[in-house]
């Protein structure tokens, strides 16, 4: 039995010579499934395991419809920071590594381009991927164009929707018609 914590780790010996349990493409995404042994459910003696664009979807969903609404919702706020945050480079450069890491994540976990909902994940991965590295790579002309964007109330509005309606059709997708 592993010490608290190492479960998710596989032992040394778990792999043989004809590379059965060997790693799915890759140690880090065979570390993970290990991890997420949890998220599987038993359902007619069948083991079903959670596709990975809908756990993303789970998780990118909800997280959407919160920041679309707060965004409505406090408009003079999130105009107000956008202003601020432009003002000092430091928080671009660590917007675009989290940016950056966030897309690279969800298109190390799924990266299809299907001709069905789920290529919205895929999208939303090389988006953040691009995005970040922009930030990274040229901070003054991400902080111009900001500025120059989010300066009107109409474009924060158009944002807001997007973001929301995207985060609900993921939540619904992700939550209510996970096998659709």
């Amino acid at each position: 039995m592993p010490a608290k914590g190492q479960e998710c780790f596989p032992q040394a010996d778990s792999y043989n010579d004809q590379g059965q349990n060997a790693p799915p493409q890759g140690v880090a995404v065979f570390l993970l499934s290990l991890c997420f042994e949890g998220y599987r459910r038993q359902a007619g003696g069948r083991d079903n395991a959670m596709q990975p664009v809908v756990f993303i979807a789970r998780l990118v969903g909800p997280l959407f419809v919160v920041l679309g609404v707060g965004i409505l919702l406090n408009q003079q706020i999130y105009t107000d920071m956008v202003g601020q945050a432009v003002l000092v480079p430091v928080l671009i450069y660590l917007s675009g590594v989290m940016a950056f890491l966030g897309g690279v994540a969800i298109l190390n976990g799924y990266h299809a381009w299907t001709a069905d909902w789920r290529v919205i994940v895929t999208i939303l991965g090389w988006v953040l991927v691009i995005g970040g590295i922009l930030r990274i790579v040229f901070p003054a002309l991400v902080a111009a164009l900001a500025v120059t964007v989010y300066s009107g109330t109409t474009s924060l509005v158009i944002v807001g929707v997007i973001v929301l309606l995207i985060g609900a059709f993921l939540s619904f997708r992700a939550y209510w018609a996970p096998g659709k």
